[in-house]
């Protein structure tokens, strides 16, 4: 799993260009310059990574952190994450880049604080991250939000615009849906790509992959899925045939037992333009209950 892991962490580091020309390295350690990531973070400027240290015993920096520059956050030592507890909330900015490589965050949330301003988007890089108590949360419009490679045990991914590939989403205790896909503002005709994540929820109100978005385009593929409500969702897709959107070759069934009505995929709402390819998917629901 770890070498699956540090794979696709590699391929997604080339598709989104990070080459790691950066202007300056902050450390955060204790007793050094910067005994706090806020304060390295204040006294960086746009394209400086903050490496952070870990702290004695293991211990979190515990502190929320505020982000309105262009930086690159990332352990001090290899194969290591570093240990944070609070939220991190990005301000937008047309161009802004904000990449998180490696965090370990035992309780609070990835965040933007508003819409991005039209044009060139704020960008935000999520990989090879571990989420015990938290989400990512950017359900606002022109981001384009990457989450790769990481881990939620208590949380989800709501977001507009961006990839969700090979997370590992355990049972979040609240929001709509593990992965949920939003509208934007206006129609951006690009694809989204949800593939090879690995899906477990055991709640009748909180639905595995739920695409609630006619912006854009789909590929929903390669997902490993246990549920007992929704197990994938379309509740509408973008008005126009350009373009195909693809569920593909994913695997789904009940995560536990249940009397409710559940749905191992689910189909609606789409403009009689819009074209949706369903194809090679294994769906095994098995339960007392009505099965769709």
């Amino acid at each position: 799993m770890k070498t699956i892991r540090k794979i696709t962490f590699l391929i997604a580091a080339v598709m989104l260009g990070i080459t790691g020309s950066f202007a300056a390295d902050l450390v955060v350690e204790e007793g050094g310059t910067y005994t706090a990531i806020q304060s390295a973070v204040d006294a960086a400027a746009d394209g400086d990574r903050i490496i952070i240290k870990s702290r004695a015993g293991g211990l979190p920096w515990i502190e929320d952190v505020s982000i309105a520059k262009s930086l690159e956050f990332l352990s001090f030592d290899n194969d290591t994450f570093f240990t944070v507890q609070g939220n991190f909330t990005i301000t937008p900015a047309i161009g802004r880049t904000v990449n998180i490589i490696g965090m370990k965050n035992n309780v609070g949330n990835i965040s933007g604080t508003t819409t991005s301003p039209t044009g060139v988007r704020t960008t935000v890089n999520i990989m090879n991250c571990y989420l015990l108590s938290g989400s990512v949360l950017f359900d606002y419009d022109y981001w384009d939000v990457n989450v790769v490679s990481s881990e939620f045990d208590d949380g989800y991914i709501q977001i507009r615009h961006g990839d969700v590939i090979g997370n590992d989403m355990g049972y979040p205790t609240s929001g709509t849906a593990n992965i949920y896909i939003k509208s934007e503002a206006s129609p951006v005709n690009d694809t989204l790509w949800i593939v090879a994540n690995k899906v477990y929820n055991t709640s009748t109100s909180r639905q595995g992959i739920y695409w609630n978005c006619n912006s854009s385009y789909f590929r929903i593929m390669n997902n490993w899925i246990r549920h007992v409500d929704y197990g994938i969702r379309v509740s509408t897709t973008i008005n126009g045939s350009t373009a195909i959107n693809k569920i593909y070759n994913n695997s789904i069934a009940t995560s536990t037992s249940t009397s409710t009505t559940i749905y191992g995929m689910y189909l609606s709402g789409s403009p009689a333009s819009s074209i949706v390819e369903v194809m090679n998917n294994g769906i095994d629901e098995s339960i007392s209950g009505s099965t769709y």
